[in-house]
């Protein structure tokens, strides 16, 4: 198969890459660590009125650009190659979810308040703690915990599912509502900061109902869009272990000489393009109409979510240890770029699913 992407998506990319390039350097990134809600608010403010960001996945009926996963999988490679402190995937996780999920009048309802992003959402595709469900002819009530939401301090609404009665569900949460308070909680990454959402006899909204291959599927996208994210990540740190090869001098000449740190720098590219290989394939997959197949092709969106989210996890960290190691000491501190990579390396490694969780589904599917 070849793929490659058509003038419109080159166009957003470098579109993008412009953008984040002029607004978002990381001494820009590392004012926003300060900030009361955990990211760079004028960053997302722009990014949605500028480029239409928050809209980007919604459909041009409901006022936004229509666009596919591929794009989606563009803009996120810039979003983790300059490292951007918003919120921009935990809020299309949100739309994503509300596409496959919900239908008619109530899916452009849920869905249209979202485009500006003035009104932030995100979806967690983890179970309530503690889950205490209380529901009446009129109303449903719960009480638990989210402990480890990203960006869930500054979230105005939150979907996940839930069973009723044996059938799954999705449920709308207003952050903002009675019974629901939300703290922000240590992250390894400060660009990706944690919030925990706890709900005592909160209300809650249900939006649609037997939703588990739907909810599958969106978190399936989200995946893959994560997986794209990481993509944007590796190539910046690519870059710049080879400008420290060029510039370190030892020994008399530049350490990109040494045959140990080409060895170093060749795997990181492999590494890279084969993970580029995946997630875009995913993203391509993931813009198919559900009921897409190819007997030529892997036609199955979990398989590759969990194919990419595996390889993708791996290799990004493997990238960024391996850019620690050609930095030496200096990269370990906090003055120096380097660990700002390592540490969503090590955040990107556990969200949406562990290496070892995909390797079971992986696993589960082979045999």
């Amino acid at each position: 198969m070849k793929f490659a992407l058509n003038e419109e998506q080159s166009a957003l990319s470098d579109a993008t890459r412009d953008f984040f390039s002029s607004k978002c350097s990381f001494e820009q990134t590392r004012k926003s660590f300060a900030s009361n809600c955990g990211f760079d608010e004028i960053l997302w403010k722009s990014s949605c009125e500028e480029l239409g960001l928050a809209g980007l996945l919604v459909s041009e009926e409901l006022g936004g650009f229509g666009a596919k996963d591929v794009e989606a999988a563009v803009v996120l490679s810039q979003h983790g190659y300059f490292l951007a402190a918003t919120p921009l995937k935990m809020h299309w996780n949100a739309i994503m979810v509300l596409d496959e999920c919900v239908t008619g009048d109530q899916r452009s309802a849920l869905i249209s308040p979202l485009v500006s992003g003035e009104t932030l959402a995100g979806a967690v595709f983890d179970d309530l703690d503690s889950t205490v469900i209380f529901t009446d002819d009129k109303s449903t009530h719960v009480s638990g915990r989210f402990a480890r939401v990203p960006f869930g301090a500054s979230l105005d609404v939150l979907y996940f599912k839930i069973e009723i009665n044996g059938s799954p569900c999705l449920a709308r949460l207003d952050c903002l509502s009675n019974g629901v308070s939300q703290t922000l909680t240590a992250s390894i990454d400060q660009t990706q900061i944690l919030g925990a959402i706890e709900c005592t006899n909160a209300s809650i909204e249900i939006v649609a109902k037997d939703i588990e291959e739907s909810f599958a599927r969106a978190k399936a996208r989200a995946t893959i869009a994560a997986c794209n994210e990481m993509v944007g990540t590796m190539k910046s740190i690519l870059n710049m272990a080879v400008q420290y090869a060029k510039d370190r001098n030892q020994f008399g000449r530049p350490i990109g000489s040494f045959q140990a740190i080409k060895h170093k720098l060749a795997d990181m590219l492999l590494e890279s393009e084969s993970a580029y290989s995946i997630a875009l394939y995913g993203a391509w997959l993931a813009s198919m109409d559900k009921d897409f197949s190819n007997d030529d092709l892997e036609d199955d969106l979990g398989l590759i979510a969990s194919m990419a989210k595996y390889y993708c996890s791996k290799a990004l960290s493997n990238v960024a240890g391996e850019n620690l190691q050609i930095h030496g000491g200096i990269g370990f501190t906090m003055e120096n770029d380097v660990q700002l990579f390592f540490k969503r390396a090590a955040f990107m490694n556990a969200y949406l699913g562990m290496p070892s969780e995909h390797s079971k589904v992986l696993a589960g599917k082979i045999f």
